[in-house]
């Protein structure tokens, strides 16, 4: 089994603590340097993984259309909605496949 890539993950204790905005400024500034960034999230969550999407995109900047790649959909790996911990390893390695990096929020 391939090694995944390098993984950058954004925790906190709590809710309300900044997690998605420190992930998205992460997933930001690593897509400009033109890396794929493969983005995850933990918990049910349905707006942040569309954040998620245009953090990642490449171009010179979130508002740039033009020349822009689209980036991969956010998935969610939450243990009890996939059914536990083995579902979870086996999504993310699934889905972390062909990234430069992969940056987890949750």
């Amino acid at each position: 089994m391939a090694l995944p890539p390098p993984t950058i993950v954004v925790a906190a204790p709590s809710t309300s603590a900044g997690k998605t905005t420190v992930a998205l400024g992460v997933m930001r500034a690593l897509a400009r340097r033109r890396l794929r960034v493969h983005p995850f999230k933990v918990g049910p969550d349905f707006i942040d993984p569309l954040h998620h999407r245009q953090a990642c995109a490449t171009g010179s900047s979130a508002d740039d259309l033009d020349g822009r790649v689209e980036a991969p959909l956010s998935i969610n790996l939450d243990a009890w909605m996939l059914g536990g911990a083995d579902a979870c390893r086996a999504r993310f390695l699934e889905n972390a496949a062909g990234a430069d990096v992969c940056v987890v929020e949750g």
